[in-house]
């Protein structure tokens, strides 16, 4: 029996009493083909938009820069961070020592040198997150971070492929006086709007000692 009928066709059968089986063939067939382009339309609505998650928060699909840190020293230059040989680190227990992290241009347009919200996330070898350190004068704490910056000037842009270097002293960031095996990763969104995609640098091991 052959029923390729569209909506108008059905509905004059259906006032002249046609084919009830054909009815219900096209009727299902409407709805299928309505299935396909809702789906479609969806797809291309968000490959249009390029923001989209399963929570509803917003995400770009490509980040504007990636972040690179380390606390190793090219060998036989102290001066230079080593971001090729950075997957282990040992320190002595009590030790403070340097976070280097280079943030790097990976867009087509020029973008802020330095970081306005950006957080160092600090787990022990069973995965706990280790709380942030209060700064404390008294302790000798100290301010990282590079060469001051002033807004407007070119310093304070990256152009693409640009990149810049930044640190941090840990023993004022995080309490790890501890012997154990830590692992650290940097953490920075993209914006300051909430629900912004987050750029997460390589994870390294630091290794404390006795």
């Amino acid at each position: 029996m052959h029923c390729e009928w569209n909506w108008k066709e059905m509905q004059l059968a259906g006032r002249s009493g046609g084919n009830a089986e054909c009815i219900r063939l096209a009727f299902e067939k409407m709805q299928r083909h309505s299935l396909i382009m809702l789906a479609g339309t969806l797809l291309l609505a968000g490959a249009a938009g390029g923001r989209s998650s399963a929570n509803g928060q917003a995400v770009e699909s490509d980040p504007p820069f990636k972040l690179a840190i380390t606390a190793n020293r090219v060998p036989g230059d102290p001066t230079k961070a080593d971001f090729v040989h950075c997957e282990k680190t040992e320190v002595k227990s009590g030790t403070s020592f340097w976070l280097l992290v280079r943030r790097t241009n990976i867009s087509g347009h020029r973008i802020d040198s330095f970081s306005k919200s950006r957080n160092l996330e600090v787990r022990d070898s069973k995965g706990n997150l280790l709380k942030p350190r209060p700064f404390d004068f008294n302790r000798g704490d100290g301010f990282g971070g590079g060469p001051a910056v002033l807004l407007g000037s070119r310093e304070a842009y990256l152009e693409p492929g640009e990149w810049k270097e930044s640190s941090e002293t840990i023993r004022d960031s995080v309490d790890i006086a501890a012997p154990g095996t830590y692992t650290f990763q940097m953490i920075e969104p993209v914006s300051e709007e909430t629900g912004a995609q987050v750029v997460k640098s390589n994870a390294i091991t630091i290794v404390v000692t006795q």
